[in-house]
């Protein structure tokens, strides 16, 4: 019960924030008929996410310079890490939750009203890494699905969406701590939640594959959803080899499956069950040499073009011709 009244509060507090916040610091919203355009997805964009929560390139974070070296939840980078995707979402003037679920653990998220204001998708990725050292650049798990969900947050709130809009960045997705936190939480809550759309590692490709794995689970709603991911592969041409699992990923989305929500995930690795080969996985998972330079750009830029303009349809945005 405890559980219930906090995670209500804090929710309440949001959207009350939300409709008393001063014009001149909300983002211009504009009419729900107006398209969202995929070309706006910035590769420069995203590789500098990457590039600042890897430490490829150091960046300010209250108030001093500072290089994110590791991510891993051991060491205090792992924090700061934390005060700079904050500060990301602030600068788009969007509701911050800093939720610390314990004394290592803080999920970051920012909410966006929709029209609908009760009803909520979640785009979502985990900021922790390893190895459980000081060097964890952790590029590709998971700077590069954080910077999906900058990424979006960055286009989408501008815009007015028909159904509010969770961004969360997972801590300890590691240990499976911080999403199964806000899961639990949600559940109690009884919060109305459409769907969650998860990006764990989709920077890497192997001999131009361009596979990736879709894992949509066959219940609770999830297939409509990936549904509109395969639309979307198709309609703007972005080449994604996608293979389907009728289960959720190894990854957060599975502690939102099992408490009944409709989830869906992409992944580069495909490998579905124990007696699979392995097909594009990262050989340099969870070691000191996850870097950017690692990365297919061109198929790191078109698996999260796919992720965020599916996402973008998922939450009733109007999508432009325009790749």
């Amino acid at each position: 019960m405890k559980k219930l009244v906090l995670f209500s509060s804090i929710i309440l507090s949001l959207l009350f924030f939300s409709c008393s916040k001063s014009n001149n610091t909300e983002p211009v919203a504009t009419l729900p008929s107006d398209p969202f355009n995929p070309a706006g997805i910035s590769i420069d964009s995203l590789i500098r996410t990457v590039s600042e929560l890897s430490g490829e390139k150091s960046v300010t974070i209250l108030g001093s310079n500072y290089t994110i070296s590791t991510r891993s939840q051991y060491f205090e980078g792992n924090n700061m890490a934390a005060e700079y995707l904050k500060s990301r979402f602030k600068s788009l003037g969007l509701n911050i939750l800093d939720q610390k679920y314990s004394s290592s653990g803080r999920n970051i998220l920012a909410i966006q009203q929709g029209e609908d204001k009760e009803n909520y998708f979640i785009i979502c990725g985990h900021y922790d890494c390893c190895p459980d050292s000081a060097l964890a650049p952790g590029a590709d798990d998971n700077a590069s699905g954080c910077s999906v969900v900058l990424e979006a947050a960055r286009l989408i709130s501008k815009l007015r969406p028909k159904y509010s809009v969770i961004y969360a960045l997972w801590d300890e997705e590691e240990r499976g701590q911080g999403s199964q936190y806000f899961a639990d939480s949600a559940f109690t809550a009884k919060m109305k939640i459409k769907c969650l759309l998860n990006a764990d590692m989709i920077g890497y490709d192997i001999n131009n594959s361009r596979m990736a794995a879709l894992y949509e689970p066959h219940e609770y709603g999830s297939l409509q959803y990936t549904n509109i991911i395969k639309d979307v592969n198709n309609q703007y041409g972005y080449g994604i080899n996608l293979i389907t699992s009728d289960s959720p990923a190894a990854s957060d989305d599975e502690f939102f499956h099992s408490k009944g929500f409709a989830t869906v995930a992409i992944n580069e690795k495909i490998k579905f069950y124990a007696q699979d080969p392995v097909y594009n996985f990262n050989k340099y998972y969870h070691t000191s040499s996850d870097r950017l330079d690692k990365f297919d750009k061109n198929y790191f830029e078109n698996m999260s073009k796919l992720a965020i303009t599916s996402f973008a349809k998922m939450i009733g945005l109007n999508l432009s011709a325009a790749k």
